[in-house]
């Protein structure tokens, strides 16, 4: 069964309505928009609530096994769907993706297949499972504090580069290398057994990077600043704690 990723894609509240029918609730939705959840087969993603899994799970289902062109014509992409929450006082439109190796974006997926060292993490085994998995962990504590009020869901890769890097190198083995940006910082990717990828890459929009020639970093020297090894340990931890959830 393949994965499917769930991006809220927007968040709606009818203030009017809730003020005139509904009874005062708690904690009724905290879904943001840009917040992604990775389907792996039948179970429910962590943190969507019972309600939109209700309501979206057949549409995965569907994805998961396969199934594509739902409705006959109604998607650009014959495999995803856009379906709403049941939650008549605050829909959120989810956007369901079937994960294929072309339904990604960042720099070097085509070829982001190396496999992990070990079984450290387990259900990552490729680049792109580290990805989907990040996806559901990055968060404004492991962005920078210079960047942290930038940080959305939608924009998730802000400020993430060097942590993950070394993290990524620490599952994957292989180099960082560093590309020299304006203020003087160097924005962090791997190479592993001579393939490149950058899996923060979506911050930088459209601008194309240049990949090549770029020096090597080092995570004694970026490390050094307490606070930069903090969110390493940070990102490290929350990934680690995910992986054994999920997949033990």
């Amino acid at each position: 069964m393949k994965k499917v990723r769930i991006t809220a894609m927007r968040v709606a509240r009818y203030d009017d309505l809730i003020e005139k029918y509904e009874n005062k609730i708690e904690h009724a939705c905290d879904v943001q928009q840009g917040q992604i959840f990775i389907a792996d087969g039948w179970k429910k993603p962590e943190g969507l609530c019972d309600s939109a899994w209700e309501t979206l799970s057949p549409f995965v289902l569907t994805l998961s096994c396969g199934g594509e062109d739902i409705y006959e014509g109604w998607m650009k992409n014959r495999k995803s769907a856009m379906i709403s929450c049941n939650d008549g006082f605050r829909p959120v439109s989810f956007y369901l993706e079937a994960i294929d190796s072309d339904s990604y974006v960042f720099y070097g997926h085509e070829e982001a297949d190396v496999p992990a060292l070990d079984g450290s993490y387990p259900g990552i085994h490729t680049p792109r499972d580290l990805y989907d998995l990040l996806c559901e962990v990055w968060c404004a504590g492991t962005c920078p504090p210079r960047m942290r009020s930038d940080w959305t869901p939608e924009n998730r890769t802000l400020g993430q580069c060097s942590i993950t890097a070394f993290l990524t190198q620490d599952i994957f083995g292989g180099k960082v290398y560093g590309i020299l940006r304006p203020a003087g910082n160097y924005h962090c990717y791997n190479e592993v057994d001579g393939k490149v990828f950058d899996l923060t890459s979506e911050q930088f929009g459209g601008e194309e990077l240049i990949y090549e020639n770029n020096p090597e970093q080092f995570r004694q020297v970026h490390f050094a600043k307490e606070e930069k090894r903090l969110r390493y340990e940070l990102l490290k931890k929350n990934l680690r704690e995910l992986c054994l959830r999920r997949y033990t």
